[in-house]
């Protein structure tokens, strides 16, 4: 049988196992991901908070946790806990990443929100990338049999997601090192 989520219990323990980084920046900053299964997301945001000392909220890591124990969920949920985990990192003024798909407006609207009652900049990174590179990127993480529902379902997700107006735009179709020149180059403000 499925357990319940209490929200507050499970973003405490999967706080807990955050690892805090050492690096300081100068500023307090929160970077909010935009961008399909698929785009790179994650492999940036793992590369950024290395480089820079940001801490990594992955919506991937909170479902894993739940998977593993046991635990029913809806999607909405992943992000609940993500945001509980959010408002302890801003109390000790630690630099984040939000890395999930903050795909509509309004969440990414309510990020920054967040993120300026407590004084930090927030920094939204765009992936665009072709649903062929997201299918076969998806495939090969996954370990998955090439299916057309899995290649509707990236098409749908691409033609749903709102694509923001301001933000640092990446073409997630180069190959990791150019993506990252051009990431870095960006991040210039560091």
């Amino acid at each position: 049988m499925k357990k319940r989520i209490n929200f507050n219990k499970i973003a405490e323990i999967l706080f807990k196992k955050i690892k805090i980084p050492n690096k300081k920046l100068k500023g307090k900053y929160f970077v909010i991901f935009v961008g399909v299964p698929g785009s790179g997301k994650t492999t940036i945001a793992k590369r950024l908070s290395k480089k820079y000392g940001f801490c990594r909220v992955s919506t991937d890591s909170i479902k894993n946790y739940l998977r593993k124990y046991n635990y029913s969920f809806e999607i909405k949920d992943l992000f609940k806990i993500q945001r509980k985990i959010f408002h302890k990192l801003l109390e000790k003024e630690i630099n984040i990443i939000s890395d999930s798909n903050s795909d509509l407006k309004k969440y990414r609207t309510s990020l920054k929100k967040l993120a300026r009652s407590k004084g930090y900049k927030s920094i939204v990174i765009y992936i665009k990338v072709s649903t062929d590179v997201a299918y076969h990127r998806i495939i090969k993480k996954k370990k998955l049999i090439k299916s057309k529902s899995w290649y509707k379902k990236l098409i749908n997700l691409q033609n749903n997601l709102e694509i923001p107006r301001k933000a640092i735009k990446i073409n997630g179709d180069l190959k990791k090192e150019i993506i990252f020149k051009n990431i870095y180059k960006n991040f210039s403000l560091f």
